[in-house]
């Protein structure tokens, strides 16, 4: 089905909020959509909710698999995918009527990324991002996507628009690998590869913070180190290519290391592992930085006093 927005909806045990989320994508005012469902190998009522919904509206598609985590549920939708352009909702957030339209309405034949925000939904109410206008940014004025836009923090794949071309072209995909901060590898990624990007000032995405949340996880050695590792690399290819000067937007994106160096070590100190792996991983990271991070200064003291 050609259309011009496929939205990748990953689910996995979703009962209790599916029905939720897929209501308000179907409730839309931009209707020229698919949206793909797929079900992550789920052991709940999902999987037959979401069939259920797929015979009263021929816009949805839903895949059955093994399950495999959310990065290979969001693979299975983009090898799937048929719209112009590409969005994510995880299946316990919602999103606002006009989510889509105003994702659309700010689109040319240049921008290949338009970026929103979301709104933190808790048990104690509602949060939002401090956000400081709406623009264009590409090449000349890159550094503003972290000075002035709030995308050190704004690291989610959802609440944004993705051209397909983009990412089939230079294929990006998720990393199967990394549990947690997947979102910041695919996002920088396609900002990396994107010629303008639309900075959008709306949070129209609901994004639904409990302990049931797809993002919620252990630190586990692997995960953190291939997620150090992933994140350091692009950071620094992003920083060279865009040829970021700017001093706050280069303390802004080193912060992002330091926390994934700070992560791997946390992992460290959870797990058994032996001492010689242990070393090994230590002195592998890079430390320089982390005075970026006020707190961490004591740590990299200890660390490499061994």
């Amino acid at each position: 089905m050609s259309c011009k927005i496929s939205v990748v909806l990953p689910v996995y045990n979703g009962e209790d909020f599916i029905l939720r989320s897929i209501n308000s994508i179907l409730n839309q005012t931009f209707t020229d959509f698919e949206l793909l469902i797929i079900d992550d190998g789920s052991k709940d009522n999902s999987g037959r909710i979401c069939d259920e919904y797929a015979k009263k509206d021929n816009r949805i598609r839903v895949f059955h698999k093994q399950n495999g985590g959310v990065s290979s549920a969001r693979n299975m939708g983009l090898d799937n995918a048929q719209g112009e352009w590409v969005t994510f909702i995880d299946s316990d957030d919602w999103i606002k009527p006009a989510f889509l339209e105003e994702l659309i309405s700010h689109v040319d034949e240049r921008v290949d990324v338009v970026i929103s925000y979301s709104e933190t939904v808790t048990k104690n109410g509602v949060t939002k991002l401090d956000i400081n206008g709406e623009g264009l940014v590409e090449n000349t004025n890159f550094h503003e996507l972290f000075t002035k836009y709030c995308m050190t923090i704004n690291t989610t794949c959802w609440a944004k628009l993705y051209r397909r071309e983009l990412i089939e072209s230079n294929r990006i995909r998720f990393d199967n690998r990394i549990k947690m901060g997947e979102d910041t590898v695919f996002l920088y990624t396609c900002l990396l590869k994107a010629k303008k990007i639309f900075v959008l000032n709306k949070t129209d995405y609901c994004y639904n913070d409990t302990p049931a949340s797809l993002s919620k996880h252990i630190y586990l050695i692997n995960n953190e180190l291939a997620c150090y590792n992933q994140i350091s690399s692009i950071i620094i290819e992003l920083i060279n290519q865009k040829q970021i000067s700017d001093q706050e937007a280069l303390n802004k994106l080193y912060s992002i290391i330091a926390y994934y160096v700070v992560r791997v070590l946390e992992s460290l100190y959870r797990n058994k592992i032996s001492f010689s792996k242990r070393m090994k991983i230590i002195k592998s990271l890079d430390y320089s930085y982390l005075d970026n991070i006020c707190y961490t200064r004591v740590l990299k003291f200890f660390l490499k006093s061994k």
